[in-house]
């Protein structure tokens, strides 16, 4: 995905990471800007399906980790 700096502003504003008279300004920006505000409603979206999403490593995986771990344990040398 290519950013630019409004992307980056709205992704901001989405976060609440603006200041507070950046935000007003971008605010008032996309009341007044349908495009604006179109990108805004797709990206707030496109976080919300990315924060929801979960994933789980398969078992078999977290067997080998826990079994390497073990193996490299300075205690176990002993």
């Amino acid at each position: 995905m290519v950013k630019n700096t409004t992307q980056d502003k709205l992704i901001q504003l989405i976060y609440n990471e603006l200041p507070p008279g950046e935000s007003i300004h971008l605010l008032e920006k996309l009341s007044n800007d349908e495009q604006l505000y179109e990108q805004y409603q797709r990206i707030k979206k496109d976080i919300h399906h990315l924060n929801s999403y979960q994933e789980s490593p398969h078992n078999t995986s977290i067997q080998i980790i826990l079994e390497e771990s073990c193996s490299s344990s300075p205690l176990e040398k002993i």
